[in-house]
């Protein structure tokens, strides 16, 4: 065995080589991307030699050819690595030569789904949500007392729903609160209305959900101020009156006066009247005209000091 007839003798197969009945035939030579096991060594009888070819390499029949950019080697094939979807990205792929699918892919911003174009793929986020990680999440809702300013159109990263409460409420536009009764909206906050002090006299009304401060106040007849508040009116003190948002003093008589009326306090009118007493002419007032004594040689007649008789010098 190992050898063979040369037509003198025998002749041993030599390394390399293989006795198959009366003939040396070579082993297997393992191609350049291949691993070899086994030997053939000198007088050997069978071809011990097996070909594995390299991670990456297939069998095509001759030798060993290399799996191409975009498919893997898997056993004796080469695969088609992941397609990834339309609205996906490739994270990473698969280079020549490579023995498993690297493939990866991630959705788009706005769309969810496993990215790959044969599996879920990627879907947008349709209107009122947005992408949250790998979820549609549903975007707030406008109180029902809001406007809302901006919605989600579809296929958003984030929530942009913006709400502004309306006329009368105050609030994030999410949770609108109405402003009570007694109390008007002014920007962001709920201020109260006007009140009127104990003397004055409340016109207009201040309803819940109101946006101004629709009261205004009236001091009462005999008072003076602002209306406003606990002591937004003062009384006119007695020898006064009031004459619009004045007091004024009332008329005081002269010394040679005799008064008639009074002016007590609260009053709205002048009531003091003054007449000069007998004797005297004038209004009566001081301040005004006064009252003068009428000459020597004259007498008080009426509101005049006319001139006495003159006697004839006979």
């Amino acid at each position: 065995a190992g050898y063979v007839m040369d037509g003198i003798g025998c002749t041993q197969c030599a390394a390399g080589k293989y006795q198959s009945g009366s003939q040396c035939l070579n082993c297997t030579v393992c191609d350049a991307h291949a691993t070899r096991s086994g030997s053939c060594p000198a007088g050997g009888t069978s071809n011990a030699i097996t070909c594995a070819c390299n991670a990456g390499y297939v069998m095509d029949g001759i030798g060993c050819t290399q799996c191409a950019a975009g498919t893997y080697q898997s056993d004796s094939q080469c695969l088609s690595c992941t397609v990834c979807d339309a609205h996906a990205t490739t994270l990473t792929s698969c280079p020549a030569g490579g023995t498993f699918n690297a493939v990866k892919c991630s959705c788009n911003a706005g769309y969810t789904g496993d990215g790959i174009a044969v599996g879920t793929g990627c879907t947008p986020c349709p209107q009122g949500t947005y992408q949250s990680g790998n979820t549609c999440s549903s975007c707030r809702v406008c109180h029902s007392q809001a406007t809302t300013l901006a919605t989600c159109p579809g296929g958003g990263t984030s929530d942009v729903v913006n709400c502004s409460c309306n006329a009368g409420y105050i609030g994030d536009g999410f949770v609108c609160t109405e402003c009570a009764a007694g109390t008007y909206q002014s920007g962001s906050k709920c201020l109260n209305c006007t009140v009127c002090g104990a003397h004055a006299t409340t016109s207009g009304s201040c309803p819940a959900g109101g946006t101004s401060n629709a009261i205004s106040c009236t001091c009462n007849a005999g008072y003076i101020g602002s209306g406003v508040g606990g002591s937004g009116c003062t009384q006119c003190a007695a020898g006064k009156y009031q004459s619009d948002s004045q007091c004024l003093s009332c008329t005081v008589c002269d010394a040679h006066a005799t008064r008639s009326g009074s002016c007590p306090a609260g009053g709205t009118s002048n009531a003091i009247t003054c007449a000069c007493n007998a004797g005297y002419v004038g209004d009566g007032a001081v301040g005004g005209s006064g009252c003068t004594q009428c000459a020597a040689g004259t007498y008080q007649s009426d509101s005049q000091c006319l001139s006495c008789t003159v006697c004839d010098a006979h």
